[in-house]
C-alpha cells in the first residue's frame, strides 16, 4: 500500500514538470534611450503584453549606436533600438547578422519626437535656422554617421548654412541638455521628453522640431542581434507581437483618444504616489513621435537587404 502511494505521488510529480517547465518565462535583453521612442516597449511590459507571449524582459540603458551594435554582436543583448547609421551598416558589410526589423520612430507630420532647442536667453535672437550662424550648438550623432547628421544637414541647407558656420558639439541627449542649462551651448538638439523638460523647466524654447527639418525622416529603427533571430527564432516572433501591440496602443491613444491618460490625470496620479518611472513617457511628451507598426510589413529582414514586471538598469558605453 505504501508503495502504491509512493509510485501514485511520484507519477504525479512527473506529470506536473511539463506544466512547470512551461510556465518558464523566456527571458530576453533590451536595450532601451528612454526616450519616447521607446514608448511601444514600456506600454507593451506595463500592461503585460510581454508576459502574454511567455517573456520576461530585462530593459538596460545604452546611449551609442555603437554600444548597442556591439552589445547585440557578442549577445549582451537580444534586442535593441537604434538610428540606421554607419555602425550598423559596417556590421552588415562584416556579415555580424544584425537584423532590422521593424519601424520605432519616424518624423510624420505633428510627431516630431526630435527637435532643436534655443536656450531661454538666445531666443529673441535665434528665431529661425538661420541664426544659428556663429553659435554653439549641441547636436548628438554630428559626425558619427547617424540618422541625426542627416537632420542636421537638411537644416543647415534649408538655411543656407553649412557646418563650418557653427561651433558643433557631438554630445549625448542629456549631456546636451546640461550644456544648454550651463550656457555652454545656445542651442541643443534634443529628444522627447528632455524637449519637453527644457521647456518647463525654463531652460530652453523649441525651435523647430524634426517633421519640420525632415519630413518623415526614419529617424529609429528595432533590431534583432543576430543569435536571437537565428536561434531563437520563436521568442523573436513571440517578441514583436507583444512589441506591435505595444505600439498599436500608443497610436491608438494619441490618434483615436483610446486610453490616453491625460496630463491632469498624469497629474492626480503623481500626486497620489503612483506614477510610474517607466510606462508613461509616451503619453506626456509634448510632440507625439509616431511609431508605425501595423502595417503589417514587419517581418524579420537582414539589415543586409536594406539601404536602412520588467527590470531597470543602466549599462556604460
Amino acid at each position: 500500500m505504501k508503495l502504491s502511494r509512493w509510485c501514485a505521488a511520484l507519477l504525479a510529480a512527473a506529470l506536473c514538470l511539463p506544466a512547470a517547465a512551461s510556465l518558464a518565462a523566456d527571458p530576453v535583453k533590451v536595450s532601451v534611450y528612454q526616450s519616447v521612442s521607446d514608448a511601444g516597449i514600456y506600454i507593451a511590459a506595463d500592461k503585460g503584453y510581454f508576459a502574454e507571449q511567455g517573456i520576461a524582459i530585462d530593459l538596460i540603458q545604452l546611449d551609442s549606436v555603437s554600444s548597442v551594435v556591439t552589445a547585440l554582436a557578442s549577445g549582451q543583448m537580444d534586442v535593441a533600438g537604434g538610428a540606421p547609421s554607419a555602425a550598423i551598416y559596417n556590421s552588415a558589410r562584416q556579415g555580424i547578422g544584425i537584423r532590422v526589423v521593424a519601424d520605432k520612430g519616424s518624423m510624420q507630420k505633428g510627431g516630431g519626437y526630435i527637435g532643436l532647442v534655443v536656450r531661454k536667453e538666445m531666443a529673441d535672437k535665434i528665431k529661425s535656422p538661420a541664426d544659428l550662424k556663429g553659435h554653439n550648438v549641441a547636436w548628438s550623432g554630428v559626425g558619427v554617421g547617424t540618422t541625426n547628421e542627416v537632420a542636421l544637414d537638411h537644416l543647415l541647407k534649408s538655411a543656407g548654412l553649412k557646418e563650418s558656420d557653427l561651433s558643433l558639439q557631438n554630445l549625448t541627449f542629456g549631456d546636451s541638455l546640461a550644456a544648454l542649462a550651463s550656457g555652454s551651448v545656445d542651442a541643443a538638439y534634443l529628444i522627447e521628453p528632455l524637449m519637453q523638460s527644457a521647456e518647463q523647466r525654463g531652460i530652453g524654447k523649441i525651435l523647430m522640431t524634426g517633421d519640420e527639418m525632415y519630413p518623415n525622416q526614419q529617424v529609429a529603427v528595432l533590431l534583432f542581434g543576430p543569435d536571437f533571430a537565428a536561434k531563437r527564432a520563436d521568442v523573436a516572433r513571440r517578441f514583436m507581437v507583444a512589441y506591435l501591440k505595444g505600439v498599436r496602443a500608443y497610436n491608438d491613444a494619441f490618434r483615436k483618444d483610446i486610453d490616453r491618460r491625460h496630463p491632469h490625470q498624469e497629474h492626480q496620479r503623481e500626486e497620489a504616489g503612483t506614477l510610474r518611472e517607466d510606462g508613461d513617457a509616451g503619453p506626456q511628451s509634448r510632440r507625439q513621435g509616431q511609431c508605425r507598426g501595423d502595417d503589417g510589413r514587419h517581418a524579420v529582414v537582414p539589415v543586409q537587404g536594406l539601404p536602412q514586471g520588467a527590470g531597470r538598469r543602466r549599462q556604460g558605453g
